[in-house]
Formats: structure tokens, C-alpha cells, sequence
């Protein structure tokens, strides 16, 4: 969460970071339920307001500064060129999915990657004889990517076995033919990659 912070917004989190976890705990716990208690509702709305609250504090702390080649930057300098194809808000919601998705899903694909090699000695084997190899003894950076193939394959294989999102949703821009059906322009599509990762 600290390196998405620095990375993606060029704001160190601070304490904050803890907030933000306890937070998007509790809205992804509350978002897998079918249904939920009025008193489940109320923290689900606390939550959101309260990452929300967060999101502008840190889009405040940036446009406080030069921009910079982060994401946010980005954002800011669209917005700032066209409020009418970037909204204040959009820029907001945009952080708050960033957030929210940028340090959970890395984490449990990192944490799945790890479970997987254990559970694979020849595979872990292969994976760190490249990594010393190739690598060394000096500390891995994004130069390194392209010397580890075995790395890209073992996260493809991680996100197709243990996707960290097992559900999307989309909305058709127009209407769409998907093998003998048609979906109507505004149609509701859920998208399931555990499933489609198995086909």
C-alpha cells in the first residue's frame, strides 16, 4: 500500500496507510455478502466515506506540488484540460480504485504465487535458479524484467489459476453478438475469470 502511494501518487501515506487497510477491509468484507444488516450498511457507507475522505486529502497534498510522471499527475493534468472529459470526480474515483485495487490484488497474487511454488519443488527450483542466475546477488529492479521469463510465467499462471478478482462487471456500449446471443446496447454483463480461466 506504501509503494502505491509513492508510486502511483508521489504522496507517502504515512499512518494513513493503516486507515486505508482497516477500511478496505471492512468494504470488501461487506461487498461479498449477498445481502447485509442495517448495521452492516452503515459500516459499509462509513467506510466508503471514509476512503473518500482520504482520496482528497491526497489529491489535495499533489496538486500542492509540482506534477510528475505519477498516475495522479496524470489524472490532474487531464482533469485541469478538460473537466468536461475528467471530472473532479472521476479523478477521485479513479484514486479510490487504485487504492483500494492496487494493493489488495497484488498482494494476494503475490501471496497465491508463493503458495503455488511451494507446492511445486521442480517449478521453484527452475523459477530461483533463474533469478540467481540472472539476477545475482544485487538487489532486483525493473531493468531485471526482461532476464526472468520464468517470473511472467509463474504470475500468468497464478492469475489464471487464483485471479484476485473472480468477478467483473461490464455494460454494453452498443449491442453485442457473443457466440448465438445478442446483448442489447446497456446490458449487464458479470464476468467470472475463475470460470473463463478453466474453459
Amino acid at each position: 500500500l506504501e509503494i502505491v502511494g509513492e508510486l502511483l501518487f508521489s504522496v507517502p501515506l504515512g499512518d494513513r496507510a493503516a486507515k486505508i487497510l482497516d477500511l478496505s477491509h471492512a468494504v470488501q468484507r461487506l461487498s461479498e455478502r449477498p445481502s447485509a444488516s442495517p448495521a452492516d450498511e452503515r459500516i459499509f457507507t462509513e467506510s466508503n466515506a471514509a476512503l473518500t475522505a482520504i482520496g482528497q486529502e491526497i489529491l489535495q497534498e499533489r496538486m500542492e506540488r509540482p506534477p510528475t510522471d505519477d498516475l495522479l499527475s496524470h489524472l490532474v493534468v487531464a482533469h485541469e484540460k478538460d473537466n468536461a472529459a475528467v471530472s473532479a470526480d472521476q479523478v477521485l474515483q479513479e484514486m479510490r480504485t487504485i487504492i483500494m485495487a492496487g494493493h489488495v490484488t497484488t498482494a494476494i497474487t503475490i501471496a497465491s504465487a508463493i503458495w503455488l511454488l511451494t507446492q511445486n519443488p521442480p517449478a521453484e527450483n527452475f523459477w530461483q535458479s533463474e533469478v540467481d542466475e540472472k539476477v545475482g546477488s544485487h538487489r532486483p529492479t525493473a531493468d531485471d524484467v526482461d532476464l526472468l521469463p520464468s517470473c511472467e510465467m509463474v504470475l500468468l499462471e497464478t492469475l489464471r489459476l487464483y485471479p484476485p478478482v473472480w468477478i467483473m462487471g461490464r455494460e454494453t456500449l452498443g449491442e453485442v453478438k457473443l457466440g448465438k446471443y445478442t446483448l442489447p446496447r446497456g446490458a449487464h454483463v458479470l464476468i467470472l475469470p475463475w470460470l473463463l480461466h478453466r474453459d
